[in-house]
């Protein structure tokens, strides 16, 4: 439930050759799979600018996790935004400095905008709201090749790689590559990401390999949620520190 709880899980975790998974499915999902394939491809580029949205009907608080009503916001980052930010962790390296912005709902829902920038160098929003009518997700990154790759709402990914210049003085249709995974998706598993994250874990233990989200990839993802908890108290850029 905290970020020194998952550090001392990672830490033990470290100890022992067993193999473990944390159950961050969204850098699982095939699309997302696939943009960061395209993120890898030296016509992308170097990543500039990546943006997340996160959209969710709940959260529905679990009465186990021993938070109360008013805590529902942290609710929301603990069971919800954790998975988009492990995603951005999957596809953009280390988060180095995050300020985020919240407007309280006539629900009592909060709507979260984060700025962020990367030990990289490149820069990031976040903009996530609970007790909304639908879940909508999107995930973005732009490269310098120039290219971008986006996925909407876990199934549509839409890859747009460089184009030559056509022309002089106006702009040109751009053609983008769509992979759209369908209604029938995987044999009736209405929403991608978990049997791709079970599936690796049996190959991992079967083969080795890694790839798969593990405990420090959870403690990285907790130190974010702090990181927009401390900035929305103190209303300030906040500073991560160096974790190792």
């Amino acid at each position: 439930m905290t970020s020194e709880g998952a550090k001392r899980l990672a830490d033990a975790a470290g100890k022992t050759p067993l193999v473990h998974m944390v159950g961050l499915m969204w850098r699982h999902m095939p699309a997302h799979r696939m943009a960061a394939v395209c993120i890898q491809r030296s016509e992308f580029g170097r990543p500039l600018v990546f943006q997340g949205r996160y959209f969710a009907p709940g959260p529905g608080m679990r009465r186990d996790w021993g938070l109360t009503d008013d805590q529902e916001q942290r609710y929301f980052l603990l069971d919800h935004a954790i998975h988009i930010i492990d995603c951005m962790h999957a596809l953009m390296g280390k988060v180095a400095t995050v300020y985020a912005m919240a407007l309280p709902a006539r629900t009592g829902a909060h709507a979260l905008q984060v700025t962020l920038s990367f030990a990289s160098g490149a820069l990031g929003t976040l903009t996530m709201a609970h007790r909304t009518p639908v879940f909508d997700a999107l995930v973005l990154v732009l490269g310098d090749g120039p290219a971008h790759v986006q996925v909407r709402n876990w199934h549509t990914l839409e890859y747009m790689p460089p184009q030559p210049a056509i022309g002089r003085g106006s702009y040109s249709d751009h053609p983008a590559l769509i992979w759209n995974s369908g209604i029938g998706y995987m044999e009736g598993v209405g929403r991608p990401g978990y049997r791709e994250e079970l599936e690796l874990f049996a190959q991992t233990i079967r083969e080795g390999g890694t790839g798969h989200a593990n405990l420090e990839d959870a403690w990285q993802a907790m130190l974010v949620i702090d990181a927009i908890e401390q900035s929305l108290r103190e209303e300030r850029l906040v500073t991560m520190a160096a974790s190792t």
